[in-house]
């Protein structure tokens, strides 16, 4: 288990980690993104969780349906970003949803790397508490 992300799950309660990915993940499917992503941690990481279920709630408030192939299993570093973005197939999402600051900015990389514009050309959230 990472370090890092057993000490915010001790720092932060549940409901308040699930409540901030649902803020986080609000905005962006009430301003009409079609297709997210989420660049998850690992499964057995209780923050991931609460993430994964804020999301969902987000989604199911918005009335988007939830696809399977959305969620994108990784780590919580910055070259685990960079590998999600690149492990995304066809049609670019959206919007992408990371487990945390690191994670996005590894996909930030990639974005701009693509030449792509934040958030015009894709919305890239992360909410860390």
């Amino acid at each position: 288990m990472n370090p890092d992300l057993g000490s915010l799950t001790t720092a932060c309660p549940q409901h308040e980690v699930t409540r901030g990915a649902r803020q986080a993940v609000a905005h962006p499917v009430a301003s009409g993104s079609g297709r997210m992503a989420r660049f998850a941690g690992p499964e057995d990481v209780s923050v991931s969780r609460d993430r994964h279920w804020g999301f969902v709630d987000a989604l199911e408030d918005n009335a988007v349906p939830l696809e399977h192939d959305t969620a994108i299993r990784g780590g919580s570093e910055e070259n685990d970003g960079v590998v999600a973005f690149e492990s995304l197939a066809g049609e670019l999402p959206d919007a992408i949803f990371a487990l945390n600051e690191l994670v996005a900015f590894g996909a930030y990389t990639k974005i701009k790397e693509r030449g792509l514009r934040i958030p015009e050309g894709i919305a890239l959230k992360e909410k860390l508490l």
